[in-house]
């Protein structure tokens, strides 16, 4: 004879709703973020060979019993919830740590505080993140390899997109109508800087229509 079920204790169906809510809370967050993703990507790909989107990967698993999720799902919403939760200092931040991982290892500490100082100015609540001149005389660099640095951890982001909700929470579309064909621009709030909205426009972090 079979054994009875055990029965489920009122503390684990309240861990089960609360997967279950945050799923949904992920899926209303980051379900349209794409399988190339720099922070949600590794993870999307780990649940599904085919899904190419976070709603595609989890929509599958949040009927089911948290217990038969691959582990790689409870990952995935809690990154895409903690992405949720930065600010724009700390959002430019983790990606500037991404874009160092990319890079050769002895130069990935360089790199990163170079990033950050040139463009999360947000992060210390300045209206511009620090001159390439400035930074150059506070690393014994010239203003040419401070620019050469920056750029080359730019251009680490290749063939990725970047998920953000910090800079999409900090965008405003602008005021013109948008033309069928041509993205409307957007511009930033404050705190964020006019440098660090740039970036983030580089790394395509703000989304146009």
């Amino acid at each position: 004879m079979a054994a009875p079920d055990a029965p489920v204790s009122p503390r684990s169906r309240s861990a089960a709703s609360f997967d279950r809510n945050a799923g949904q809370r992920a899926l209303s967050v980051a379900g349209t973020a794409r399988r190339d993703d720099l922070r949600l990507g590794t993870l999307v790909r780990a649940i599904s060979a085919e899904a190419e989107t976070v709603a595609a990967a989890l929509s599958v698993w949040l009927g089911q019993d948290g217990a038969a999720r691959p582990a790689a799902v409870a990952r995935l919403i809690t990154e895409v919830l903690r992405l949720d939760s930065l600010d724009v200092g700390q959002d430019i931040r983790d990606v500037a740590k991404r874009l160092a991982r990319l890079g050769p290892a002895p130069s990935r500490r360089r790199d990163l505080t170079l990033f950050v100082q040139r463009y999360g100015a947000a992060a210390s609540g300045s209206e511009e993140g620090s001159t390439l001149q400035a930074l150059g005389t506070l690393h014994g660099l010239t203003r040419e390899r401070v620019r050469q640095i920056n750029d080359r951890s730019l251009q680490r982001r290749a063939g990725y997109t970047i998920f953000s909700p910090a800079f999409h929470r900090m965008a405003r579309p602008s005021s013109r109508s948008c033309r069928s064909g041509r993205p409307q621009r957007t511009k930033p709030c404050a705190p964020c800087s006019v440098r660090t909205y740039r970036f983030a426009a580089r790394c395509a972090m703000v989304r146009t229509c």
